[in-house]
């Protein structure tokens, strides 16, 4: 067990490590020597000792879940059977390892905590599932992916976004006291394994890691089993769990656990800082008060110079949608839909459209509001002079609010 929570703690700690070092400017990383060595062994193993049909030439990306991450991990359980077979040999007239144990727990305990912050502080300031924004609201449920479909979930109610992510950050925070470490596992575990099931279900590529933390969970809730089997099943009284001394048992130990819980506040406030910074970068992305902001239906689309309906469906529009002064989306007649960069002159009301970030207009457009609520665009599309009448949707999951008090289901 201790062979494989070591192995298993190399690459988290050092992601904490690099990404705290980068922020402070020291861009150092303990694992980059050793990463080099199993890009190179990794893929062998897979080739000569598992027989894999396709040789392995995807690395860890965005997706945990790659099959060089499922040998590594096969990997690590080999070498950790063949270390702790090693250990029980060698030191086979020891009966105990209590102080050894404590230490594992400690180390897990500090591990999962950490994860269980970067994570949780990631919902409570709503970052890791974005906003809804129009162009995302776009997209018909049936072309989204599972993973879409759980992101427009969580974004679409940042309230219980963030009750998730303060039951993640409360189990952390819980996990750093000796006293309370059984009620932080068990919040931890709870949170894990809903958090392992959802990555199943709907294909989110972390089910390795979320698996590893709902495991590291049920490792520290070892010692307290008896005793929640006695409240919780039998119904009866259990005893206080004695903590465990890492080295003394008294003054020791409690410095140990401030500097534990110093070091932990110092990485909390970073993931909190980066967090925020990220938060209100995302406002170029989605501004409810940009001019146009909205989901737009496209009632007519004319030709200037060409038979109406003779534009074809791959050009036609029959969406827009507007998330800030610079993004948005089209939706073709034909289902395709476009990300697009935007230019909008509020003193001329002249809209452009962009295919990229960079380089001429796609499209650029006079804009024309009138007192129904719907708005004139002429201009130019690729070329052509276009006139169309687009009219503003009211995109329900952005704009209903919470009702404690709801007279019918819908």
């Amino acid at each position: 067990m201790f062979c494989y929570v070591v192995l298993l703690a190399i690459d988290p700690v050092d992601r904490i490590i690099q990404s705290f070092s980068n922020w402070m400017g020291f861009g150092f990383g303990v694992t980059r020597i050793p990463e080099s060595i199993l890009h190179a062994l990794i893929p062998w193993i897979g080739a000569n000792v598992l027989h894999l049909a396709s040789p392995i030439t995807v690395f860890t990306n965005g997706s945990g879940d790659t099959t060089f991450d499922w040998v590594l991990v096969a990997t690590n359980l080999a070498v950790a059977a063949v270390g702790a077979i090693a250990w029980s040999v060698f030191d086979r007239k020891r009966l105990e390892y209590e102080r050894f144990w404590a230490w594992l727990q400690y180390g897990a305990r500090v591990l999962l905590a950490l994860e269980l912050l970067s994570y949780g502080l990631d919902k409570v300031i709503p970052l890791q599932f974005g906003v809804l924004s129009p162009s995302r609201a776009l997209t018909p449920l049936g072309f989204e992916s599972r993973i879409g479909v759980l992101w427009d979930f969580m974004a679409a109610s940042p309230l219980y976004t963030m009750f998730a992510g303060a039951a993640e950050t409360l189990g952390g925070i819980v996990l750093l006291f000796p006293r309370l470490v059984t009620l932080g596992a068990l919040i931890a575990f709870g949170c894990m394994v809903n958090v392992f099931v959802l990555n199943l279900a709907y294909d989110v590529p972390v089910k390795l890691l979320s698996l590893h933390l709902a495991l590291l969970s049920a490792l520290i809730l070892v010692p307290a089993l008896p005793r929640l089997v006695d409240l919780l099943v039998r119904a009866r009284p259990a005893d206080a769990i004695a903590v465990k001394p890492l080295i003394d048992g008294g003054r020791r130990d409690g410095l140990l656990t401030y500097a534990t819980l110093a070091m932990v506040a110092i990485y909390a406030g970073y993931v909190i800082v980066g967090s925020v910074r990220m938060l209100t970068a995302e406002s170029v992305y989605v501004d409810p008060a940009a001019p146009l902001y909205g989901m737009w239906r496209v009632e007519s689309f004319e030709p200037r110079h060409a038979a109406p309906g003779s534009v074809p469906d791959d050009k036609s529009w029959q969406w827009l949608a507007v998330d800030s002064t610079a993004y948005g989306a089209i939706i073709y007649r034909d289902g395709y839909k476009q990300p697009v960069s935007l230019a909008y002159d509020s003193a001329k009301h002249v809209l452009a459209l962009f295919k990229g970030r960079e380089g001429a207009p796609e499209a650029r457009f006079t804009v024309t509001p009138s007192r129904a609520g719907d708005s004139i665009l002429e201009g130019e599309l690729g070329g052509d002079a276009i006139r169309m009448r687009i009219v503003r949707v009211p995109i329900s999951m952005m704009e209903q609010g919470i009702h404690l008090v709801k007279e019918h289901a819908h």
